[in-house]
This record gives structure tokens, C-alpha cells and sequence, in this order.
């Protein structure tokens, strides 16, 4: 529904809903995909089990499979990651291939585009590294002489040498 929405399917594709301008354009032999918003999964040829909610939400996502995007250019960078959930406008900015990753807040990142099994939550919260729990956000202060500082008010959860589970 919606100008170029879902108009390059063919007989491989199936059971996918487009609804914005744009919105799963390019998909061709994709499945089970979701897009709701202009551009909306924009790029995403073959992939599968898709959901992409808000304007340019994984708008780059090509043959990603089982991506959840919330929120205006949420993951829209990503190409072939798989499993990662971003939600907030601009959440997961800078990641492309990475895989099972959690972003929860406008503007979050991961460590890496191509960073996997990172949790990030919090407004501009930056992601430590694969296999950390980031909780918190960073704060921007102008200081009447225009000097812009930011710092990071965040709680970080790092494996531990034997790499099992530790939030104690």
C-alpha cells in the first residue's frame, strides 16, 4: 500500500506486508517481511522474517533475516545482520553486518558495525564490546562559554574469564 511499496516481488516472494511510499521496494524473493513507513526495509532483496516500523527503518537491509526495527532509522544501516532489535529513533546507527544485538534508546550504537551479542540501553549509549551489557546514556552539558562536554553516565556488565554469566 503505497507508491513503490513491495512493486519488484516475483513468484519466490510471499506473505510480506508494505505499507509507505518505498517501503520493501527492492524485495524480490523475500519472506515473511514487514514495513510499515517510507522506505521501510527500502533495500531488502531476500531477506526473511523482517519487522521494520517508522521511516527508514532498516532501510539498508538487504539479506538480513529476523531484524525488529522500531522507531524512525532504526538499524537502517544494516545489510546482512540477523537478530538484532533496535528501538528509538536513530537506535543502532552504525551497525551493518552484526548479528544478536540489542539497541533500546534514541541514538544508541554498538562498539563496531560489525559487533554481535551486545545489549546497549539508554539515549546515546555506546556498546563496550561483543558479549557486554551496556545500561545507561551519555550526557551532553554546554557550559556558558559554548565548550560542549559529554559524559558517560553508564553501567557496563563484562564477562568474566570463564565467559559464563556474571551480573553479581
Amino acid at each position: 500500500l503505497g507508491i513503490n511499496a513491495l512493486d519488484a516481488i516475483t513468484s519466490n516472494g510471499g506473505n510480506n506486508t508494505a505499507i509507505g511510499y518505498g517501503s520493501l521496494t527492492a524485495s524480490s524473493d523475500g519472506i515473511s517481511n514487514t514495513a510499515v513507513g517510507m522506505w521501510a526495509l527500502k533495500s531488502c532483496t531476500s531477506g526473511n522474517n523482517n519487522n521494520a516500523l517508522g521511516v527508514d527503518a532498516l532501510r539498508d537491509c538487504t539479506e538480513g533475516h529476523s531484524n525488529v526495527a522500531l522507531g524512525r532509522d532504526a538499524i537502517k544501516e544494516v545489510t546482512t545482520g540477523d537478530y538484532n532489535i533496535g528501538i528509538g529513533r536513530e537506535s543502532g546507527s552504525n551497525l551493518k553486518t552484526g548479528d544478536y544485538n540489542i539497541l533500546i534508546g534514541s541514538m544508541t550504537a554498538t562498539s563496531a558495525n560489525s559487533s554481535e551479542n551486545q545489549i546497549v540501553i539508554g539515549t546515546r549509549g555506546v556498546g563496550h564490546g561483543d558479549k557486554i551489557v551496556v545500561i545507561g546514556d551519555a550526557d551532553t552539558s554546554t557550559f556558558s562559554n559554548g565548550i560542549e562536554v559529554i559524559t558517560n553516565n553508564c553501567t557496563a556488565w563484562h564477562p568474566p574469564s570463564n565467559n559464563k554469566t556474571d551480573l553479581g
